[in-house]
């Protein structure tokens, strides 16, 4: 008894190896690696530069960003969009999955920072 079940646990876990390593050949790159060398143009300012900001800078991101990831309607995308804040001006960078998605981001952003005070950079993916 105690063989039969050592060799059920060992061809488990040879199964779940075997698993898990077809998962790791198979996983798909970012699709947004060419905005990535985009943002480092330095023309728009980026997430580093927020370490250079203001406390309210830094408080406005968060305020931000705490809306966007409680809202479960938004995609994957639209939950990591960039936010960034740089002396009280709130810059929207990144893919999201719809237009939707892009008008409602924006809303949630110029409801906390200001009408005046967003510039929207987003890019509506649809087709991924």
């Amino acid at each position: 008894m105690k063989q039969l079940l050592l060799a059920l646990t060992l061809l488990g876990a040879a199964s779940f190896t075997r698993a898990v390593g077809a998962t790791n050949e198979s996983s798909v790159a970012p699709d947004n690696s060419a905005l990535n060398q985009r943002d480092r143009s330095h023309k728009i300012p980026t997430a580093d530069s927020q370490m250079r900001g203001s406390k309210l800078d830094i408080e406005l991101t968060r305020k931000i960003r705490r809306e966007l990831t409680k809202d479960a309607s938004f995609s994957t995308y639209a939950k990591n969009v960039k936010v960034i804040t740089h002396e009280g001006e709130v810059i929207l960078r990144g893919p999201v999955r719809s237009e939707s998605e892009e008008n409602k981001i924006v809303a949630i952003a110029k409801q906390i920072a200001g009408e005046t005070s967003v510039q929207n950079h987003l890019e509506v993916k649809t087709n991924q």
